[in-house]
């Protein structure tokens, strides 16, 4: 740790990644103290490389579903955001030169993604200011094809019902399929209930619009997204019969919808909802039961290493407050 804290570079970049990921696997399995990661990864603030920041912001999103309903998860994300700022002032909005430092450009979209996500202000004004150039003559967009993404989601996430409609019509005359999934997956970030239930609602009705390649993907967008799971988690039960019928749509698909859902349970309540929910369907087979078993030992495992873990974490954000409260 010392040695990354003072010069990174003498460590390799594959051997930096590895690191990280060493640690929070670790962590994961209760090897180590919860908050040896947080420590490690302070570093980051020198770091550039693609290769450590990509493994750093996987990590960086289990911890949030871990603890999202722990009231420490603001400190945990203005952490992070403290630790992504340097990247992202680095990186900013200009397009990377793809021909000359690839692996940035690959990087750029996720780090303003990340960041517009923790509601930074500075990023979210340049999201905006690049999607009204684009609103005042939408038939030709100058948005560079890798920041569509997070210009999108940024957008739809705090916009109003006019900015969903306007890429929901983009949408309708889209043929073009990195373009196409660009635009769902901004749609996905809508945080607002209705509106989620009624583009989940599309992905049913509308074949002409998502087709049928795109729907699984898109609804595990959607279900992904903290702050829509439960709209998801409820459409979801409500329809399985529709989803089940729909051209195409075998339980194998529907698994990845499933998987996506439950991958944000991190509560007794839920696990509990899930099992409920598998024992209504699952009157196919053994290949069934197992598959939701498994599901069902990954929440239980996270349960437990919340309730184990919870106060190293709660010690290393808040060192002088020892009064806390595990959400379970």
């Amino acid at each position: 740790m010392a040695q990354l804290e003072m010069n990174h570079t003498c460590i390799p970049t594959i051997t930096r990644g590895a690191l990280i990921d060493d640690v929070f696997a670790l962590s994961r399995a209760s090897l180590i103290n919860a908050s040896d990661p947080y420590t490690l990864i302070r570093y980051l603030k020198n770091e550039t490389d693609f290769v450590p920041w990509t493994i750093a912001l996987s990590a960086m999103n289990q911890q949030e579903v871990l603890l999202a309903e722990q009231d420490i998860i603001l400190d945990l994300q203005n952490y992070f955001l403290e630790l992504i700022l340097p990247i992202y002032n680095k990186i900013g909005w200009t397009p990377v030169n793809q021909l000359t430092d690839w692996l940035q450009a690959l990087l750029q979209p996720s780090i303003l993604s990340i960041v517009c996500r923790y509601r930074y202000q500075e990023c979210i004004e340049a999201a905006q200011s690049i999607y009204r150039n684009w609103k005042l003559n939408p038939t030709l967009n100058q948005i560079p094809a890798n920041l569509r993404s997070p210009v999108y989601c940024t957008i739809i996430r705090g916009g109003s019902r006019s900015d969903f409609n306007f890429l929901w019509t983009r949408l309708q005359n889209e043929s073009i399929a990195n373009e196409v999934m660009n635009l769902l997956e901004g749609l996905a970030c809508t945080e607002d209930p209705p509106l989620i239930v009624y583009f989940l609602e599309q992905h049913l009705k509308n074949d002409s619009i998502i087709r049928d390649q795109y729907v699984i993907q898109s609804i595990t967008n959607i279900a992904r997204s903290p702050r829509a799971n439960q709209v998801v988690w409820n459409w979801i039960r409500d329809n399985w019969s529709k989803l089940l019928s729909k051209r195409g749509a075998s339980f194998g698909r529907l698994s990845r919808i499933i998987e996506a859902v439950s991958s944000q349970f991190i509560t007794v309540q839920k696990r509990d909802e899930l099992k409920a929910f598998a024992s209504s369907i699952t009157n196919e087979g053994t290949v069934y039961r197992q598959y939701f078993q498994l599901l069902i030992d990954r929440i239980n495992a996270d349960i437990e290493w919340i309730a184990v873990n919870l106060a190293s974490i709660n010690t290393f954000f808040r060192p002088n407050n020892n009064s806390f409260v595990v959400a379970l």
